[in-house]
């Protein structure tokens, strides 16, 4: 019958063609309760309107569209007249379907395959689905443009899934055929729920931004997320693997993308390339684990951002750290990383915090470049690795001091940040005023309560007047 069971999470091929290609079933009885896919007499084939079942049947049907001539008639897709129900989608051929203006369509398991070869389309009305409903699971073994209005879902809670996206060809979330008045470049999906990338490309629609419904969890297990020249804010962003290069990659193909993840602590290990930006807000912290060498700016607003393993910006076009919180992490990860930023990159900090940890038994080093405290009190953190040969070394390439802004260093004799320039001139030792770098840098543990003014040696960078190895005070006067 056409109603039968199915499994939208699995799929069954006999064939070499990829167009037998199904959502899996179970045979009947003894021996032949096996895997298989779904028989020909078990889909609602080809029917030109759909409309909700009067008799239970047709509402639980296995709807299959495969585009052809048949009977020398052709057919192109169905059309959704009205508010209609149905147990599955498939698609062949480059077959559409289309929702009438203010109908609804959804499906019982959420499951829609797109086969091989086909480029087909989705579009008009609303595809709901209730939170009484399974996820929406979309495999694109072919293509698929959805313009729907995706409504409905469960939630936005981290383990609430809503879409998952399966297949290795490409869905592209289009902006809305329906106008609606007021929100021409803004997403009118409200679909909620962690949306899931396993396979595949996902491609957000040119000129509208949040395709998907904003402040959603994003699991990037694999495959690319093209944001295709638009913006995406999501909450939780991750794949939670540490693994470096183990995950999606996101990129942006035709102009300038941009990714804002407001996050609670989690782990992404994918990668991050191309023409885009990337915009970490929140409390929480973000651990990544790969290099992440898109060409924009990076902003981390709030929380702390750790970067372990091959973690890096290689091309990041600026660094901005807007009380924010940002570790260079060498000492928990496999290898020492010295060059986690560039030195071209300018990092500018607005009560930002900046911490190198360097590795065990290691010469830990990091350089960057224009460092500029912009707004308030920031801070160079220095931690060394553990072990009697280790050092750690913080170079800064220039200093550059707003007026009104403070900054507090926390290094040492073997844990060490050095400068270079001090608003754009030459530094050292001999720049020294009174012996200290300015009443605006100060040495010492933040919460500790023990610091000094910030003065400088040769060997050892900036240090705390008045400790070992450093310039110690004095009570003489001046005129």
């Amino acid at each position: 019958a056409a109603n039968r069971a199915m499994l939208p999470w699995a799929l069954v091929d006999l064939t070499t063609t990829g167009q037998g290609m199904s959502f899996a079933t179970t045979g009947v009885g003894g021996i032949s309760r096996y895997l298989r896919p779904l028989a020909g007499s078990e889909y609602e084939t080809n029917p030109t309107s759909i409309i909700a079942g009067t008799n239970g049947t047709t509402g639980m049907s296995n709807l299959q569209l495969i585009a052809g001539t048949f009977g020398g008639v052709p057919f192109a897709g169905s059309t959704v007249t009205g508010n209609a129900t149905r147990n599955s989608l498939t698609m062949e051929n480059g077959a559409n379907l289309t929702i009438a203006d203010g109908a609804q369509f959804n499906l019982r398991t959420g499951g829609i395959l797109v086969r091989a070869g086909s480029n087909s389309t989705i579009s008009g009305g609303v595809l709901n689905f209730p939170n009484t409903f399974s996820p929406l699971t979309i495999w694109t073994v072919g293509n698929l443009t959805i313009s729907s209005s995706l409504a409905g879902g469960n939630g936005i809670a981290g383990g609430n899934m809503s879409l998952i996206k399966n297949g290795l060809g490409t869905l592209t979330v289009a902006p809305v055929a329906s106008t609606i008045n007021g929100l021409a470049a803004t997403g009118t999906n409200s679909l909620s729920g962690q949306f899931v990338l396993n396979q595949g490309t996902l491609k957000l629609g040119a000129g509208i931004n949040n395709a998907i419904q904003p402040y959603n969890y994003f699991s990037a297990m694999s495959g690319t997320l093209d944001l295709n020249g638009t913006s995406l804010q999501t909450y939780g962003f991750f794949n939670d693997s540490a693994v470096p290069g183990n995950g999606a990659n996101i990129t942006s193909t035709n102009g300038t993308g941009h990714l804002m993840i407001t996050t609670d602590t989690r782990t992404f290990s994918g990668t991050m390339s191309g023409d885009m930006k990337f915009t970490k807000s929140g409390n929480g912290t973000f651990n990544f684990y790969s290099d992440f060498s898109y060409s924009g700016p990076t902003v981390i607003n709030g929380g702390l951002t750790v970067m372990y393993q091959d973690a890096r910006f290689t091309a990041t076009s600026a660094l901005d750290l807007n009380f924010g919180n940002l570790y260079l992490e060498n000492n928990n990860s496999w290898s020492d990383n010295a060059n986690r930023i560039p030195d071209g990159t300018p990092v500018t900090m607005r009560g930002g915090y900046l911490e190198l940890r360097g590795r065990a038994q290691n010469a830990s080093s990091e350089r960057i470049g224009t460092a500029t405290l912009a707004l308030g009190q920031s801070q160079f953190y220095v931690a060394n690795g553990a072990g009697a040969d280790a050092t750690t070394t913080l170079t800064i390439g220039n200093l550059v001091r707003n007026v009104g802004t403070a900054v507090n260093f926390t290094s040492g004799l073997y844990n060490r940040v050095k400068i270079e320039q001090l608003n754009g001139s030459a530094f050292s030792a001999a720049n020294l005023t009174n012996g200290i770098i300015g009443g605006w840098a100060v040495m010492g543990a933040i919460g500790t309560g023990t610091h000094h003014f910030a003065t400088y040696s040769p060997i050892y960078g900036v240090g705390a007047m008045g400790t070992d190895g450093f310039l110690g005070y004095s009570n003489a006067t001046t005129d």
